[in-house]
């Protein structure tokens, strides 16, 4: 079984023992704020002795998720232990850990699997103990979907309900703004935020019948909504994304592709590209059934969000100006 690192979220907190014997999750997505900046720790809980617990889980921790739990240390305020649970630890990582305070814990990846194999139908497995969209759901009928009335109506809410999700999740972050969904011919579904110190470039979250599997989170520089030539700003993103390849695939974890070598690939991905309104992408390949999963819309949510807090640095290294 493929496990992604939602599925690894959902089996944890159903069954915390995985990481050890005795802890209990309190909270997800726990928000940890600085400025305007607002950064989400995966788990947040309580061990066997009462202590609070922060935990960051990976498929596959590598080097970038000791800074990330170092950030959660220095800006929570709070005592506790933090500690990284994953499938894989890349070498090196567990001894830096180690050396800066932090705890690394090899969950068993075969067990993991076997036990959401068997709570697939437990409606448990969920049930979120927090959530970014509040009390939103994304409900639709099930259906031929590719180049379809069904399909349109199932991406149509989705897209929607990610709009009225990522207006409460953004409420308190200043300059970012949540667009109306914008439908573009031949099925193409587009939710826009703009962002106010870079007025010319938006987050784009992206989905096309064509491949209804896709569902793209992008960084565009120079959007337009109307085609145009590549602008000197689209390539000097692109120039960027392509010569620190190594940095941004170790930060997310993924292949990055330029887009026209991306078209056959069905798996999680990195793309980018200068031409038209596109740019940077992560790509999510998650099949129809797991968009009927009762959770999908907050874990999408909860996705975005961490997109977000790592593509705008990357912004402001590129054309600086970001604070």
């Amino acid at each position: 079984m493929v496990m992604l690192e939602e599925d690894l979220q959902r089996i944890v907190c159903l069954h915390p023992d995985l990481i050890e014997p005795g802890l209990t999750i309190v909270e997800e997505e726990f928000p940890i704020r600085t400025g305007n900046t607002c950064y989400r720790c995966d788990l947040k809980g309580t061990d066997r002795n009462q202590e609070t617990v922060f935990v960051e889980l990976k498929t596959v921790a590598n080097l970038h998720v000791v800074e990330q739990i170092s950030r959660y240390r220095r800006y929570s305020g709070e005592k506790g232990r933090y500690l990284v649970a994953a499938f894989y630890f890349q070498p090196g990582v567990k001894e830096m850990l180690a050396n800066a305070g932090f705890e690394a814990v090899e969950i068993s990846h075969d067990r993991a699997a076997r036990l959401l194999q068997r709570e697939v139908d437990n409606p448990e497995l969920y049930s979120r103990r927090s959530s970014i969209a509040g009390n939103l759901e994304l409900k639709f009928e099930r259906g031929h979907y590719l180049y379809s009335d069904d399909q349109k109506e199932m991406v149509s809410k989705f897209m929607e309900k990610m709009r009225e999700g990522l207006e409460i999740a953004t409420a308190s972050i200043q300059g970012i703004e949540v667009k109306p969904v914008d439908l573009r011919k031949q099925d193409q579904f587009r939710l826009l935020l703009s962002i106010d110190c870079y007025p010319h470039d938006y987050l784009v979250i992206y989905n096309r019948a064509r491949k209804s599997n896709e569902i793209h989170f992008m960084y565009v520089p120079d959007f337009s909504f109307t085609p145009q030539d590549s602008t000197h700003r689209k390539k000097k993103w692109e120039r960027y994304i392509a010569e620190n390849k190594d940095y941004i695939e170790s930060l997310f974890g993924l292949t990055l592709y330029p887009a026209r070598r991306a078209r056959d690939i069905k798996e999680d991905h990195l793309q980018y590209t200068s031409q038209a309104w596109k740019g940077f992408s992560r790509v999510y390949y998650r099949t129809l059934e797991r968009w009927h999963r009762p959770d999908f819309l907050e874990m999408m949510l909860r996705e975005f969000m961490k997109f977000m807090e790592m593509v705008l640095p990357l912004a402001g290294h590129c054309f600086g100006g970001l604070k």
